[in-house]
Formats: C-alpha cells, structure tokens, sequence
C-alpha cells in the first residue's frame, strides 16, 4: 500500500513540475484539435504491437511444452495490458498471465517461467532497439545522456547472456537457492538455443517496439508536429527504456517528463510534446481495453 501510495505520489509531483512549466491550457488546445484519422491510426498501431507480442509470447510457450490455442494467448495477452494499466504496480499483467498458464493446466513453475522469457524478449528487442537508435546518430543526444544508454543496454544485455550459461555452471546446481535460477536457465536455452528462433524472436520484440514508435509519431501528426519519422526512432526508445522503472502508477509522469525534455533538446514545442505524451497514454489504455471484455466475459461465463 505504501509503495503505491509513494507511486501516486511521484505522478502527482511529476505532472504538478510539468503544469508549472506548460501552459495546460495549450496542451489542451492540442488535445482537442486532434486528427480524428490519426487518432485511429495511432490505436491501430497500438493493438498491432499488442497482438505482435501475444504472438512472441505465443511461440515461447509452445516451445516450452506448454501449447494452447492462439485465441488463448491473444487473450490472456490483452488481459495482462489491460491489468498492467488498471493496477498499481506494473507487474499485474504478467501475474494474470501466470494464472491463466496455470488455470489452463500448465504448473506454477513453468507458467512463471514462460512470461518471464516473453518478459525478457521484449526487453531484449528494446535494449537493441536503443542501441541501433544511438548507433545510426550518435552524436544527436548529449554524449553524457547517449553513453547512459549505452551502458544500460549492454549491461542488460550482458545479463541476459549470463542467463543463458547459468546452466552450465555445475555447482550452482547444488545450491538449493539457486535451483530454480538453473531452472530459469535451462527454459531460456530452450527457447533461444537455436538460431533461427532466436533471430525471430528478436526481430520480433523489434517490430512491437517499433509499433509503438510508429503509434507515438501518428500522435506527433495528429498534433500537427512534423517531425521526419527518423527523429521519433532515435528519441523514443529511451523513453520506453526508462519507463521500465517501476515509480510511477503505469508510467504516467515519468513518460511524459521525458518526452519533453528529450523533445525540448531539439527545440519541439513543450505543449505539444505533452499533449502526445499524454495522448499516447491514453492510446496504450484504449488498446488494452479489449482485455477488460475479455475479462469481463469470463467473469460473467462463471457467474
């Protein structure tokens, strides 16, 4: 409880320092005049990047010995979008999908195991998203701010690395503690051990982040920024990175501060930049509603 009161009130001081600088009554004016087309546009995308990552989740399971059908994965999928919005903390969304393995016959372990792969191929596509974005223009963000990133992405990916060869480090097996970390990492050799899958996978988390640019640039036009859509590779992909840290409710404030600092770096329009922020916001949540029905349906089914 306490945490997530100290969440609501990082989102509360966040957006009070953003309020104290924009003019809110601009963003909006920004907000009203929308393109109704791109407004569309940008939930398409949206949905796109959810139903391309139920797919990734999809694959991983199957490759695990825990196959369902697809409308399942799809379902659970949008079930734990929706939560990770409605929830507090941004762990939600993976613990219903959890249930959902479990409930569908699948053991607690390896149902915990398989969102927590599709957890980490995501992040994976993200931390090279970044990577690429910096590699193509390096010198466009200040040096101090880029080598941050940098160091972020190959200190993850690193890790994840290190997942990958846990289980060949014999001792560790012997260690209670540990067993289920060699669990963990022999149910990540499985899935990437092969390079076809894992090149798949990749490119996969790739294009469900580049979704979501693609979704924050169809905002940008419908505000009437124009901006090439190269600018939107490069500066987004930090921003997603660092709203992976869990001290905000669902990233509110946090995504919106960055944004306007990063965009503010190449002279965008401070109203404006708030105004997609907070319209992408709305979009992420709008695209998990279709889990509130799913939900919301099974519920009904077992009254």
């Amino acid at each position: 409880m306490i945490k997530n009161i100290v969440k609501a009130l990082i989102t509360v001081a966040l957006f009070w320092f953003l309020f104290s600088r924009v003019d809110i009554s601009v963003v909006s004016k920004y907000i009203e005049r929308a393109d109704i087309p791109l407004l569309l546009m940008a939930l398409v995308l949206a949905l796109l990047s959810t139903i391309l990552a139920a797919y990734r989740w999809g694959r991983i399971t199957r490759i695990l010995g825990l196959a369902a059908g697809w409308r399942f994965y799809l379902s659970s999928y949008f079930k734990g979008s929706f939560f990770n919005q409605a929830l507090p903390g941004s762990i939600g969304g993976d613990a219903v999908r959890i249930y959902d393995l479990h409930e569908s016959g699948k053991n607690w372990s390896d149902s915990f195991y398989a969102v927590f792969i599709d957890r980490i191929a995501g992040l994976a596509g993200l931390l090279i998203v970044n990577l690429l974005a910096l590699s193509f223009m390096p010198d466009f963000l200040p040096i101090s701010f880029s080598l941050t990133i940098i160091a972020i992405c190959i200190g993850g990916l690193s890790g994840l690395g290190f997942l990958l060869v846990i289980r060949r480090i014999g001792f560790l097996r012997r260690i209670k503690i540990m067993t289920k970390i060699v669990e963990l990492s022999n149910a990540f050799w499985m899935v990437y051990n092969k390079k076809r899958e894992a090149v798949m996978q990749i490119g996969i988390s790739i294009f469900v982040h580049l979704f979501s640019v693609l979704c924050v640039f169809a905002l940008a036009r419908a505000v009437r920024l124009d901006y090439e859509p190269w600018i939107y590779c490069l500066l987004m992909p930090p921003v997603f990175l660092m709203m992976i840290v869990p001290i905000s409710l669902a990233g509110w404030g946090v995504r919106e501060s960055i944004m306007v600092t990063l965009f503010g770096m190449i002279g965008a329009d401070k109203a404006a930049i708030l105004a997609v922020a907070m319209l992408y916001g709305i979009t992420v949540i709008l695209a998990s509603l279709p889990g509130a029905f799913v939900w919301l349906s099974e519920k009904r089914s077992l009254l």
